[in-house]
């Protein structure tokens, strides 16, 4: 099964593929090299106040704070459908970065006045989910604007791992490696559930199916401690959203600026709710029930705030018969 974007772009995934060849033959040639902390530490000697603040302004656009923003106003305000699918790629992909890492088990460096993360290194998850998110986006958006920001985007983003310290150069190669990889992987497993659905139409007993075998594997990686509980929490309480959202809510995310902002505004002020109240029940050292906190902000965030917003007329909903019209 061929990808769109192979059949109306070729010269593009050609470049796309031997881009993703040449990551993987330097990390194999020059591993060694590559793990070595003298490029990090001869970046550091350019290190100022206002250097610093630009990057970390750039590694923030990796961190979870961010995506949970970008997220909620994508699926609030922007493109509900986009931002579901764009979310799911994230998380599937941040857990495979999480997986990757318990699995390698390589150290960070060790850089004077660098406090260290308590995750592996390897690969870098900043700059794996950077390239499965912003490519993602820039596959499905399609404008050439876009493209130059993502681009720019992961490029930074990886750069300021390396100039912070808080990885070495192979992780981040590493990390733009596997992240094309997963990106392929999820393109063509996206345009082959796309199919699929089309032909069995898939139904909500199927995706609450599906919701169970998440919750099974989300436990056992849980338990196992090798992926940390939010991933499949997110996934669980996302997914469950995402069906009951389908079948009883379906709100469109047109709306004034004012609407846009009071959504965002009280969809955030319920995220804040649950973290804190949550918080402070259930302790951090639990993994279920952190689990549990996940899933629930997610549920939040898929289904219990576009409820909200739709009962207090802060957007509106897609009337039954076209819903139906479309989709039978």
């Amino acid at each position: 099964m061929k990808l769109t974007p192979v059949r109306k772009a070729p010269a593009g995934w050609l470049f796309f593929w031997l881009v993703t060849l040449l990551l993987g033959l330097i990390l194999y040639v020059f591993w060694e090299p590559l793990r070595s902390t003298e490029f990090i530490l001869s970046l550091q000697r350019y290190h100022s106040t206002g250097l610093d603040y630009f990057f970390r302004a750039f590694t923030f656009l990796g961190d979870d704070y961010f995506f949970l923003l970008f997220f909620c106003v994508m699926l609030w305000c922007v493109d509900k459908p986009l931002g579901f699918s764009a979310a799911a790629v994230l998380l599937i992909s941040g857990a495979g970065s999480n997986l990757l890492k318990e699995v390698v088990a390589l150290p960070r460096p060790s850089i004077e006045g660098v406090l260290q993360p308590e995750s592996h290194a390897f690969p870098s998850g900043h700059s794996l989910t950077a390239v499965t998110l912003w490519g993602y986006l820039a596959v499905k958006i399609k404008k050439p604007w876009f493209w130059a920001w993502a681009i720019t985007t992961i490029v930074l983003i990886g750069f300021s791992r390396l100039i912070l310290g808080f990885h070495v150069a192979g992780d981040v190669l590493g990390g733009l490696f596997l992240g094309l990889v997963f990106l392929a992987g999820l393109l063509w497993a996206g345009s082959v559930l796309k199919i699929k659905r089309r032909e069995t139409r898939l139904s909500s007993t199927s995706l609450m199916l599906i919701l169970l075998i998440l919750v099974l594997l989300g436990l056992i990686f849980v338990w196992s401690g090798l992926v940390t509980p939010k991933i499949p929490g997110f996934l669980v309480g996302g997914l469950a959203g995402y069906v009951l959202e389908k079948d009883h809510l379906r709100f469109l995310t047109r709306g004034s600026l004012r609407q846009h902002l009071l959504k965002t505004l009280i969809g955030l002020a319920g995220i804040m709710g649950i973290s804190l109240g949550l918080g402070s029940i259930f302790p951090s050292t639990v993994p279920v029930l952190i689990f549990l906190h996940y899933a629930l902000t997610s549920f939040w965030i898929t289904f219990l705030a576009p409820f909200i917003f739709t009962r207090v007329k802060l957007c509106s909903q897609e009337k039954q018969h076209a819903y139906h019209d479309r989709n039978h």
